[in-house]
């Protein structure tokens, strides 16, 4: 598993990445919500998300990810699921990115497209550099 925190710059929003491999899977010991630390003091999901979350990873659940807004908290979480080929990695971070993109953006009532674009951008480069961490 890969974990990692950024704050994004200027909105004052916490991004929690989590990267989760077949490796993971394979463990010995049950994986869920509670132990990736989604139930923490801080990372507070809720858990009817929680146990979407626990039942999708008890299913195998790959080729997939899941994206958590917490506006109140300015916080956003995204769990990627292991994903099997390089074509399906780029088109899943990419569609989760935008849903990061629009629940900022959204919540903070931000309707300018330079704005919007300078967002994307970053947000670009950050998913693009924790998508090659191992």
């Amino acid at each position: 598993m890969v974990k990692e925190k950024l704050e994004v710059p200027i909105y004052s929003y916490t991004l929690w990445l989590i990267k989760l491999s077949f490796k993971d899977y394979k463990l010995k010991k049950k994986l869920t919500s509670e132990k990736i630390g989604l139930r923490s003091k801080t990372i507070d999901l809720d858990e009817e998300t929680c146990k979407e979350i626990d039942e999708s990873i008890g299913a195998g659940e790959y080729n997939g990810a899941i994206t958590c807004h917490r506006g109140s908290q300015r916080q956003i979480v995204v769990l990627f699921y292991p994903i099997d080929d390089e074509e399906r990695v780029v088109e899943i971070y990419n569609h989760e990115k935008r849903h990061v993109e629009d629940d900022i953006l959204n919540f903070l009532n931000i309707n300018d497209s330079e704005a919007a674009a300078y967002l994307a951008g970053y947000l670009g480069r950050v998913f693009h550099r924790f998508k090659n961490k191992k």
